[in-house]
């Protein structure tokens, strides 16, 4: 009831649970490298290094930026940067292109995941701030779900399509949730 009763936490951990379509973008990777850019091992192991240094720069911008005023304007950004990675990802035929993709995502999802936990806890009463973050880490778990759609939507529809839906839904939450919450889109 707490968590569902301040805004600004309940619209971060409605965008913690856009982590499924990121789980959906994670099951196709080893279709990409085997079917669509025929890398094999080693281009599979390197399209996730590519993803992890993404994700490591991400993570040492906000350090070396420190506190940002705007982080509501932050976490938007770097849903974009990660969705716009997996659109560019999804399209592409091309292994440089693809691993250029991928450092966005990894940035993208390195600044999200610092942001939005950090601002659960900010944003929560001392006496709260435990079992909100294990709300938020229940949801955010709901990433592994997606392997599980990722696969389903790959048999189905095909890779690129699986990476386009994951791309699009993700996005949906996100400009959802910045389109409703004024607090969400000023929140610092």
């Amino acid at each position: 009831r707490y968590a569902a009763g301040v805004e600004v936490i309940r619209w971060l951990l409605f965008i913690a649970a856009a982590g499924i379509f990121n789980g959906i973008f994670m099951a196709v990777i080893p279709l990409f490298a085997r079917n669509i850019l025929d890398v094999g091992k080693v281009g599979y192991g390197t399209m996730l290094t590519v993803q992890g240094g993404g994700t490591m720069i991400g993570a040492l911008s906000i350090t070396l930026v420190g506190d940002v005023r705007r982080k509501g304007l932050l976490i938007f950004s770097s849903m974009v940067i990660l969705n716009l990675g997996m659109i560019i990802f999804a399209v592409s035929s091309i292994y440089a292109i693809s691993l250029f993709a991928l450092v966005l995502v990894g940035a993208g999802m390195g600044t999200w995941f610092i942001t939005v936990p950090t601002l659960i806890q900010t944003k929560s009463d001392p006496e709260m701030r435990g079992r909100v973050m294990g709300i938020f880490f229940m949801i955010a778990l709901i990433f592994q779900l997606g392997w599980i759609v990722g696969g389903v939507l790959d048999t189905l529809i095909g890779t690129r399509e699986a990476t386009l839906i994951a791309a699009a839904g993700s996005l949906s939450m996100v400009f959802f949730a910045f389109a409703k919450s004024r607090e969400l889109r000023r929140v610092s």
